[in-house]
């Protein structure tokens, strides 16, 4: 997992994603919660590593206050997403994808926010 680690955290695609959740007012925590695992395709057979990062609110935590990040590198892209949610609001899925030699500054092009709705009146 340490090769996986380097090569993730020193993405665009993750420095993106990750700043994203900051921008947020989340602080992801990349020491001992980092984890990872394997990934295998029960039809193909397939596999590849992932990793999961937790946030920490900066501000004292609501009722329903929460971030996490996800990281895989397959066929030598890194795709990253972040999911977060504060209170009631809709939930914010944040992804991005960029091949693992990418290491400045992700492309406006590769960043996607989605909006999932949490309640009935919403659309």
């Amino acid at each position: 997992m340490g090769q996986l680690r380097g090569e993730v955290m020193s993405s665009a695609a993750f420095k993106a994603v990750r700043q994203e959740i900051r921008d947020r007012g989340y602080s992801p925590q990349l020491g001992e919660s980092v984890i990872g695992k394997k990934v295998t395709n029960e039809k193909t057979s397939t596999s590849w590593s992932v990793f999961k990062v937790e946030c920490t609110p900066n501000d004292p935590p609501k009722s329903n206050q929460n971030a996490i990040l996800y990281a895989k590198k397959k066929f030598g892209d890194i795709y990253v997403r972040g999911i977060y949610q504060r209170e009631s609001d809709p939930i914010k899925m944040i992804d991005c994808s960029a091949p693992a030699a990418q290491n400045g500054a992700a492309n406006e092009d590769q960043l996607v926010t989605y909006s999932i709705a949490v309640n009935s009146e919403e659309k």
